[in-house]
């Protein structure tokens, strides 16, 4: 959710999302979805994002993130990168990953340079 937008921002919807759907999120209405995701940029895209992304994890894994999913699974789902990956796996189950945010990566390159 966090492209182009605010981490302001993406926190207020993902508490809304959270509050919302307690339970599954993949079987919500994608109107309501694309409700509360209205304060992002690109709304309707990130909320079928969030749609598909609850459908792919329902089948597999039982709607669940599980501790021994690698980051290649969860680079699998629509929109997940390899720093979201390496964050829900550290922040969920405390493993360990290299995470660098692209504004360090780029501060350090620069630096590099000179």
């Amino acid at each position: 959710m966090a492209a182009k937008c605010t981490d302001e921002r993406v926190n207020q919807v993902t508490v809304e999302l959270f509050s919302c759907f307690q339970g599954a999120i993949a079987p919500a209405d994608p109107a309501e979805l694309e409700a509360i995701s209205r304060p992002l940029s690109f709304f309707c895209n990130k909320a079928k994002k969030i749609e598909a992304t609850a459908k792919m994890l329902l089948a597999p894994f039982r709607g669940e993130v599980r501790q021994k999913m690698k980051i290649a699974q969860l680079l699998q789902l629509p929109s997940v990168a390899r720093k979201t990956a390496t964050m829900v796996l550290h922040y969920v189950y405390g493993i360990d990953g290299g995470l660098i945010d692209t504004h360090v990566k780029r501060r350090w390159n620069l630096h590099q340079q000179n």
